[in-house]
């Protein structure tokens, strides 16, 4: 049996049950992606210690998040940009006009003066194609959520940033509908596995590769980053070590093992962390009820008609 680590006062909170078996909080709603992206946006403010905690008691972790207001205003507030640069006018005008319409929607948080994208690109249509080419390899660019809270693929330190409710005067609120603190779990999980620190130093080197392509492209859109005011502490997970999290630290340096690009192992490494979530929501429930029978889960086989593993696993799903 681990070690429990004590848990810190949690605002607004007085009686504790769930956050006291998994963690504040494990929230099993948050997609996976989002989860790591959330990860990411950690790891990014710890890039001196990647994945090494300080201080005792299982170790804690402090980060001060980007929010990359221009970034994601470009990307996902910016419905005007094709149809400004399929019209048959100068380049001169459709910077104007474009700059004006941008003007109208901008929150008043370091994205009123975007003068310095004119002499970044040689023309408009240059930058309405990288605005397209991000826009296209983003997640969930084509859902109805807000502006917001949609997000750019990780390309590189410059493509992160956390979730923001922005309402209609500029204020800023990161009201964890979307990043609900499960990506700073599944840091400190990562970070108490017995290999935590071999694996951030592979992440840093090669996640956060300033001079990579698309991260270059993100930072010419950007400018210099934008940061949250205060750092902030990570999540509670109550447990100072867990086979579990040995096993995701291991599922993750096995997939960076491969050859191959690491845009390509993300894909996989967003599947595998959000099975060793589940699996970790399970198994700390069942341990915490007295059931010591492993979590077994059928997987489906998928085919064309209904076959009795199909059903097996519908019931194990249940």
């Amino acid at each position: 049996m681990s070690a429990v680590i004590k848990r810190p006062e949690i605002k607004g909170v007085d009686f504790c049950v769930d956050e006291n078996i998994w963690g504040h909080r494990l929230y099993d709603e948050q997609f996976p992606h989002l989860t790591v992206l959330e990860f990411l946006g950690v790891l990014g403010s710890n890039l001196e210690s990647p994945l090494r905690l300080q201080g005792e008691q299982g170790g804690s972790v402090m980060f001060k998040p980007q929010r990359q207001i221009r970034l994601r205003g470009l990307l996902f507030n910016n419905p005007y940009v094709e149809s400004i640069a399929d019209s048959a006018i100068s380049d001169e005008e459709k910077w104007r006009q474009w700059f004006e319409h941008f003007a109208q929607g901008a929150t008043g948080n370091g994205d009123s003066d975007m003068s310095y994208l004119r002499r970044s690109f040689a023309s408009f249509d240059d930058f309405a194609k990288a605005i397209e080419l991000l826009r296209s390899s983003s997640f969930e660019s084509r859902s109805n959520k807000r502006w917001s809270s949609k997000f750019v693929f990780p390309f590189g330190p410059d493509a992160l940033y956390e979730d923001l409710e922005i309402d209609s005067r500029g204020k800023m609120s990161n009201d964890r509908r979307f990043f609900a603190r499960t990506g700073e779990l599944l840091y400190l999980m990562l970070a108490r596995a017995k290999r935590g620190g071999e694996l951030g130093d592979i992440l840093a080197k090669r996640l956060f590769n300033r001079g990579a392509p698309m991260n270059r492209l993100a930072r010419v859109l950007q400018g210099e980053p934008q940061l949250a005011d205060d750092p902030r502490p990570a999540g509670y997970l109550p447990e100072a070590s867990n086979p579990r999290f040995d096993q995701i630290c291991e599922d993750w340096l096995s997939i960076l093992g491969k050859d191959m690009p690491i845009y390509d192992a993300l894909e996989h490494l967003i599947a595998i962390s959000g099975l060793n979530m589940l699996l970790y929501l399970l198994e700390r429930a069942k341990r915490v009820a007295g059931d010591d029978d492993p979590v077994e889960i059928v997987c489906e086989i998928v085919s064309k008609e209904r076959t009795k593993v199909r059903a097996l696993s519908g019931d194990s799903y249940q």
